[in-house]
């Protein structure tokens, strides 16, 4: 039983809003890197429409999700239309590094947006690390919205992921731009990609390390909310046996 809700929970982050977030990232990252080996090395095609063709498909597969789920949320949307515009761009100008270039708008912009929600409302990592540090428990849901909302302490360690977070995806973009139109194209393609990466790998540990204390108030709200309930039962349960003992009483006498 236990192995099975494992395994439910896994499955149910690694398609959450993280996943959905984070495998297009990849897939924009990994397709023109692909496509430029296969079609330039092998087949001698030209850089523009080496990378053009990877590029595209990245953006064809975000189609097909959407249609298969018949919406088109605000971040796949800011996909294609930045797939959209470098492709325009790069076969205008002829550079092939715009194709390289436009990955790191995505995460600039997601930088950007993530630190402003900071200071407004509920942060954007909320859909990123709640998955992994509830892990599908419904208990530990609860008691992290219980948490943001009574917790400064919480709050604050929180907003604190959020900005290693925006700042992390910042840099990263910034980092592959600056080797994109730094080193040889070749090199680029396979080098780009590394600042994301790194960026994703150590942001991961982060909340890792910084989210125990996170998770540490939520399963002690969790214990406390469950001991409430136990003794709400019981107290219950007391009444529901006097009850017909005081109604015998009354009849006796």
């Amino acid at each position: 039983m236990s192995l099975s809700m494992s395994l439910s929970t896994r499955l149910s982050v690694l398609r959450g809003p993280a996943a959905r977030t984070v495998y297009p990232l990849l897939l924009d990252m990994a397709a023109p890197a692909a496509s430029f080996f296969v079609l330039h090395f092998l087949f001698g095609a030209g850089p523009v429409l080496a990378l053009s063709v990877g590029a595209a498909a990245a953006g064809v597969r975000t189609v097909i999700g959407a249609v298969r789920s018949r919406r088109l949320n605000a971040f796949p949307l800011m996909m294609l239309v930045t797939l959209a515009g470098s492709l325009v761009l790069t076969f205008v100008t002829g550079d092939a590094r715009l194709v390289l270039a436009k990955s790191a708008v995505v995460p600039a912009l997601g930088g950007v947006y993530g630190l402003v929600t900071t200071f407004l409302g509920r942060t954007v990592i909320n859909d990123v690390v709640t998955p992994f540090i509830t892990k599908g428990d419904p208990r530990l849901t609860a008691a992290w919205d219980a948490a943001w909302a009574q917790d400064p302490a919480f709050v604050r360690r929180f907003r604190l992921l959020n900005v290693l977070w925006g700042a992390g995806f910042i840099v990263a973009a910034a980092l592959r731009v600056v080797i994109v139109y730094t080193t040889p194209l070749s090199v680029a393609v396979v080098v780009s990609p590394l600042p994301t990466l790194v960026a994703l790998a150590g942001l991961a540990l982060a909340s890792k390390v910084l989210g125990k204390p996170l998770l540490a108030t939520m399963r002690a709200r969790a214990r406390a909310a469950a001991r409430a309930r136990a003794t709400v039962r019981a107290r219950a349960a007391v009444r529901a046996g006097r009850a017909p003992l005081r109604a015998e009483v009354a009849v006796g006498g």
